[in-house]
C-alpha cells in the first residue's frame, strides 16, 4: 500500500501499538529512498484502536517535499500518521530522575559520549518505534550537570549500510577532515545485512561529525573503515599523545580486538590484534591513576560485560600485566563507555538492562562514576565513585548513631525505618570491625540481604557472591525510583538491581541485630534542579 503526504511541519508522528505484527515501512522522498523501519502494526480496520504512543522524525530537511510511504499496513495506521510542529512528549511520572530513560521506546548501548562547549552529549542505541530491540539508531540527550538529562531528535538512522550500531565521539581538536575545531568527529558501526535495504552488505565503520555542536550528525561519504570480520563493531577513537596518533580500539570476534593508528581520523592501519580472556565487544581503553600515587598510572581495557585488564600501552600495542579482573558483581550493567572531552577525570556511564514491565520505554544509564584504580591486598582493582556532579547535589538529612542505639536500647533486632520524599536517596552504612555483618535492606516489598561474613549479597532472585577478601568498611545504596545502585569498599564492588515490582516507595527500613558492626546510618538527598 502506498500512502502520499505533503511535509509541511518538522516532526512525523508515526502511531505505535506494542504487540503488533511487525511490517516493513518505508518512506521515499526526491527519488530516493529515506527511511527504512520494522514497526509493530494492528491491520484490523476496527475503528476504535488506542496507540500506545507516537514515535517521531525530524523530517525538517524535506519540508516542502511530498513523501511515499509504502508498507502492507491498514488504513488506520495510514491515517494516524501525522506532520506536527514539535516531537512527541510522554507524561509519565513513574520514571527514574536521574538514571536516563528515553520518553519512548527501547534504548541499549551509550554511544558517541562527549563533553563539548560544557554540554555533555550522550547518544544511545534507540529504536523508537517498539520497547523491544530492533531499528537501531542513534538517540541522543544532553545534560550541563550528568544527573539531569534531556532528549533531543535521534541523529543517526539506518540506512543502506545497514543499522546504526555503536560508536563514539570525540572533538576535532586537530582540525581534521576539512572541517574546524569546533567540530564533532563520530565513529559508528553500519551493520550491514541487518536489513532488506542493507542486504548483501558487510559491517563497515563509519564516520560522521556535527558542526551545531552535536544537534544534527552528517554522514561523512569520502571514508569507510572496511571489514576485518564479519561483525567487526564498536569503535572507541582517542587522541594518545605520546605517540601523536588517534587509536582506534574495535571488536572483531569472540574474545579477539583490534588496535589500529590514524595520523588525519580518516585513514587507520591496524597495529595490533589480540585476544583477551571472556572479553566481548564494547572495547574501550583509557588511563588511569593509581588513588593517592600521583605518578602511578596504568592502562586499562575495558569491555562490554565489565572484564578489564591493567597493562600497557604505547600507542601500537597493548599488553595485559595483571590477570582479567570484573569491574560488575551482576549482569544489569553492560557496555558502559567513557565520555570524550573531560579532562582530568575518567567518567564512564553503563547501560542499565532493566525491563519496565508495562512501561512505554525500556532500558535505563547508570549514574555516571568516575574511575580511578585503588591498590589493595588484592592487587590494583577498579573503583567506581560517583562523579563529583552527584557528590556536589548530595546533602544530608539525617543520621542514626547505632552504636549509642545499642547501648540504650537492649533488644534482639533493630529496625531502622527511613521515609522518603519519593525523590532519589541515598543510604550509606557506615561498618567497623568485629561481630557479625548480616543484615536486611527493605525498599517497599523488595528485600535485599546482606551477608559481607560470606561476602553473598541475595536480592530480586539473585545470589551474589563478593570475590575479594577485604575488611567491609561501608555500603551505599543510591534509590531512584526502579533502580538501587550498591556499592561497597568505596565504590570497587558495583552492583545494580531493578526492583521485581516497580514502585516508587517512601519508606524503606534496615533491620540487623545486636550483635552487627553497623557503627553509623547516614540518609542523605539530593539538591534537586527545578
Amino acid at each position: 500500500m502506498k500512502y502520499q503526504l505533503q511535509i509541511t511541519k518538522p516532526y512525523l508522528w508515526i502511531p505505535i501499538k506494542l504487540g503488533g505484527e511487525k511490517t516493513l515501512v518505508e518512506i521515499y522522498a526526491k527519488e530516493q529512498k529515506q527511511f527504512e523501519f520494522q514497526i509493530p502494526i494492528v491491520k484490523s480496520s476496527e475503528d476504535d484502536i488506542n496507540y500506545d504512543y507516537y514515535a517521531s522524525i525530524n523530517v525538517e530537511h524535506l519540508i516542502g517535499d511530498t513523501i511515499d510511504i509504502i508498507g502492507d499496513a491498514s488504513d488506520k495506521f495510514l491515517d494516524g500518521i501525522q506532520n506536527r510542529e514539535t516531537a512527541p512528549v510522554n507524561l509519565e511520572e513513574e520514571r527514574p530522575e536521574i538514571h536516563f530513560t528515553a520518553q519512548t521506546g527501547w534504548i541499549n548501548d551509550p554511544n558517541g559520549l562527549v563533553y563539548h562547549n560544557g554540554v555533555y552529549h550522550l547518544y544511545f542505541q534507540y529504536n523508537p518505534f517498539d520497547v523491544e530491540w530492533d531499528n537501531m539508531s542513534w538517540g541522543h540527550a544532553t545534560s550541563v550537570d550528568l544527573l539531569h538529562w534531556t532528549m533531543q531528535d535521534t541523529v543517526l538512522w539506518p540506512d543502506e549500510h545497514g543499522m546504526m550500531f555503536s560508536g563514539c565521539g570525540i572533538r576535532n581538536e586537530k582540525e581534521l577532515l576539512g572541517l574546524n575545531k569546533e567540530a564533532i568527529i563520530y565513529y559508528y558501526s553500519a551493520a550491514g545485512d541487518s536489513t532488506p535495504w542493507s542486504k548483501g552488505k558487510e559491517f563497515t565503520q563509519g564516520i560522521a561529525y556535527s558542526m551545531d555542536g552535536g544537534k544534527h550528525l552528517i554522514k561523512y561519504n569520502k571514508a569507510r573503515i572496511g571489514t576485518i570480520e564479519k561483525e567487526n563493531r564498536d569503535p572507541k577513537v582517542f587522541w594518545h599523545e605520546l605517540s601523536k596518533a588517534y587509536i582506534m580500539v574495535l571488536w572483531l570476534k569472540e574474545d579477539e580486538f583490534a588496535i589500529l593508528r590514524s595520523k588525519d581520523m580518516e585513514h587507520y592501519a591496524i597495529t595490533q590484534r589480540l585476544r583477551l580472556e571472556k572479553a566481548f565487544e564494547c572495547p574501550d581503553l583509557f588511563e588511569l591513576e593509581v588513588d593517592g600515587k600521583e605518578n602511578e598510572k596504568h592502562w586499562v581495557f575495558w569491555c562490554a560485560d565489565g572484564y578489564y585488564y591493567i597493562g600497557e600501552f604505547d600507542g601500537y600495542t597493548f599488553h595485559q600485566v595483571e590477570e582479567r579482573k570484573l569491574g560488575y558483581s551482576n549482569s544489569l550493567p553492560y557496555a558502559a563507555q567513557t565520555i570524550s572531552g573531560v579532562n582530568n577525570r575518567v567518567i564512564t556511564i553503563p547501560w542499565l538492562r532493566t525491563k519496565f514491565v508495562n512501561r512505554l520505554y525500556t532500558g535505563a544509564m547508570g549514574i555516571p562514576r568516575e574511575l580511578k584504580l585503588i591498590d589493595t591486598t588484592e592487587g590494583l582493582l577498579l573503583q567506581h565513585r560517583p562523579c563529583a556532579e552527584y557528590e556536589c547535589a548530595k546533602v544530608l538529612k539525617y543520621s542514626v548513631d547505632v552504636t549509642r542505639k545499642r547501648e540504650e536500647e537492649n533488644v534482639t533486632v533493630y529496625t531502622e525505618s527511613i521515609y522518603s520524599d519519593g525523590h532519589p536517596l541515598e543510604i550509606e552504612i557506615l561498618l567497623t570491625e568485629g561481630g557479625t555483618n548480616n543484615f536486611k535492606i527493605l525498599i517497599g516489598s523488595n528485600e535485599i540481604q546482606i551477608d559481607l561474613d560470606n561476602k553473598l549479597i541475595h536480592s530480586m532472585e539473585q545470589d551474589i557472591l563478593i570475590p575479594y577478601h577485604f575488611e567491609w568498611e561501608n555500603l551505599n545504596l543510591i534509590i531512584d525510583h526502579g533502580i538501587v545502585e550498591l556499592t561497597a569498599k568505596n565504590g570497587i564492588i558495583y552492583i545494580v538491581f531493578e526492583l521485581p515490582i516497580y514502585e516508587n516507595p517512601d519508606h524503606y527500613s534496615i533491620q540487623y541485630k545486636q550483635e552487627n558492626q553497623i557503627n553509623k546510618i547516614n540518609i542523605f538527598g539530593l539538591e534537586m534542579r527545578n
